[in-house]
């Protein structure tokens, strides 16, 4: 899943891009499927016969309230078998009024984009002026001019608006966006940095792919249940080395620990780093059916801990965990 990106936040009413991208030389992909809260929101379908890379982008407006949502993306076979997904990227609906005044919603920071594909720039700015409004948006590409930014949604003190751009020679850009208002004072600006590969799947983390398993011939799939919390985060002289199916953090950004199975019931209680190994010692799902595992690992004082962690976050160094027993959390 290259966006969005996890913890993000967007204003409600607005449009947002929902981006991924998968591979699989032996199969072929077939098409991308979205959905948020388990919801099909929509999908991209590949050529006929499927192909072994698929970029795939639609929009998604934002809807329905100021709450919490799970945006999931999972890519299938021409014959509709499932080849991976990427599940639980959670995203937070703000009101306008907690909005920053101007936000680059794509793309996400750190973003890859296959070469040759249209690379989507959405933005949108409000006043913070009640009496004042956004006049136009410019989008500010490396060091050339701007680019043309329509408005797609606009009120009196708030529009979004979303251009794009078809990628070229890979490399890394800048992309700048500003706001003025009519007498051209300047309301604010954000910006962001991607690149434009030709090899996107070898520089984009597990976290965005999230089909480490395709190239295995296999698929990740956990039964329904849910997971346990351990706590031990005390210092032992000689811990014990648990045992199980060893995994590493392959998120570039790390990954939370957290006391049960839900990013939004469960508070966080530690964080392990990108590369980090854990001891799969359980596993379960949440209430949106999010798939976790309970891990064990070492903390930087040499004491083994234990708590949740976001199945997607990790990869297994052999097998599917599909005999991992099943967990219950131990406190909410």
């Amino acid at each position: 899943m290259i966006a969005p990106a996890p913890n993000s936040a967007f204003l409600e009413g607005t449009d947002i891009y929902l981006h991924a991208i998968a591979q699989d030389d032996t199969r072929g992909v077939g098409y991308i499927e979205f959905a948020v809260n388990s919801q099909v929101k929509g999908r991209v379908d590949a050529a006929e016969g499927g192909q072994p890379f698929l970029d795939a982008t639609i929009p998604w407006t934002v809807a329905g309230g100021v709450d919490r949502r799970e945006v999931s993306a999972t890519a299938y076979s021409p014959d509709g078998q499932q080849l991976g997904s990427v599940e639980g990227v959670g995203v937070t609906i703000v009101p306008a009024e907690s909005a920053q005044p101007v936000r680059l919603l794509a793309p996400v920071n750190g973003s890859v984009f296959a070469q040759g594909t249209e690379v989507q720039f959405h933005a949108f700015a409000v006043d913070p002026d009640p009496d004042r409004r956004v006049d136009r948006v410019e989008f500010r590409l490396d060091d050339n001019p701007p680019l043309a930014a329509p408005i797609t949604i606009q009120r009196d003190d708030l529009a979004t608006y979303v251009t794009s751009w078809p990628s070229g020679t890979p490399q890394t850009h800048r992309i700048i966006v500003q706001a003025f208002r009519a007498d051209g004072t300047l309301i604010g600006q954000d910006e962001a940095t991607f690149a434009v590969s030709d090899n996107p799947l070898a520089s984009v983390s597990a976290e965005m792919t999230s089909l480490e398993a395709d190239q295995a011939g296999q698929t990740v799939e956990l039964p329904d249940s849910a997971p346990t919390l351990g706590a031990a985060d005390q210092p032992q002289t000689a811990p014990t080395v648990p045992s199980g199916p060893r995994g590493v953090v392959t998120a570039e950004t790390g990954a939370n620990v957290r006391s049960g199975p839900d990013d939004i019931q469960y508070p966080i209680v530690d964080r392990l780093q990108f590369g980090q190994e854990v001891t799969i010692t359980g596993r379960g799902t949440d209430n949106s059916g999010g798939n976790w595992w309970t891990v064990e690992y070492e903390t930087s004082n040499g004491a083994l801990a234990s708590g949740w962690v976001y199945a997607g976050l990790i990869t297994l160094n052999e097998g599917d965990g599909s005999d991992v027993p099943l967990a219950t959390p131990t406190s909410q």
